[in-house]
């Protein structure tokens, strides 16, 4: 649970970065808009671990726990319905993906999980992720070139894959026994490393597109990321990834905020 909420705080963090990279950051974000990122990132990690399974023998939650979980998602969608029709779309489409990303086992009935599918899982990932830290702050925006946006959803986007990938590197294993084709599984470990540092450096170079003062700001925060990727190992415990790794989304965000509130002042 800890960890979860540590990655919605992640999720939250993506999206202000996202927000000072399109040049809203100061629009306030709405209260609603971030208590669902915050809701929405512990539910689906949540389930993401452990899939969900409707016969009774099977079940290990508590009712404590369903019901919390329960409570949460009606919190949700209570929110969602009171936002602009646009958010609606957003969070609607993000969430059934996000929910289709592992499987969802009935009695007799067994859906396909997205993750299953080859190759997919990093790119899904990368998707959802550079979607909240950019298409949320995109729809703040009132007049933004089309073309900037992509930019800065490929830049975001291959970030996220470039943190990710420690992650398959880290699950080698077990999604090996699962059957579940990754990058390892596929390019091998050090192939691995080395597609992480390609996607690292394509997103440096949009970032000096996006803003070029940031990016100088930005260095240290690239140097460290290149080095966790470097040492992440079968062998390194969770919280390498789950506090270091992830916690890169924070440095990205101080890096911007940095940026933009004490060094290169508009």
């Amino acid at each position: 649970m800890k960890s979860n909420l540590f990655m919605a705080l992640c999720a939250c963090w993506f999206y202000l970065s996202g927000k000072i990279l399109f040049g809203v950051s100061q629009i306030n974000p709405d209260r609603d808009i971030i208590i669902v990122i915050i809701l929405s990132t512990v539910l689906v990690y949540h389930f993401s671990q452990k899939p969900l399974q409707v016969k009774k023998e099977k079940r290990k939650r508590t009712l404590p726990e369903l019901t919390l979980y329960i409570l949460m998602a009606l919190v949700i969608g209570w929110l969602v319905i009171g936002l602009d029709e646009r958010y609606f779309i957003f969070f609607g489409a993000l969430g059934c993906l996000s929910f289709l990303y592992n499987s969802l086992t009935f009695t007799r009935v067994k859906f396909l999980p997205l993750r299953s599918i080859p190759l997919l899982k990093i790119f899904l990932i990368s998707f959802v992720w550079a979607s909240i830290g950019t298409v949320l702050p995109f729809l703040e925006t009132s007049d933004y070139h089309y073309f900037q946006f992509v930019i800065i959803f490929l830049s975001q986007f291959f970030f996220i894959m470039a943190i990710a990938l420690p992650y398959d590197i880290r699950d080698f294993y077990k999604d090996y026994k699962n059957n579940l084709k990754t990058m390892p599984g596929v390019l091998g470990i050090s192939g691995t490393k080395k597609l992480a540092y390609v996607v690292l450096s394509i997103h440096f170079v949009g970032l000096l597109y996006i803003n070029y003062s940031y990016a100088l700001v930005y260095i240290p925060v690239a140097v460290v990321t290149y080095f966790l990727i470097k040492n992440s190992n079968l062998s390194k415990p969770n919280y390498y990834y789950i506090f270091f790794v992830d916690g890169l989304i924070l440095l990205q965000y101080l890096s911007f905020y940095i940026s933009e509130k004490f060094i290169f002042l508009k």
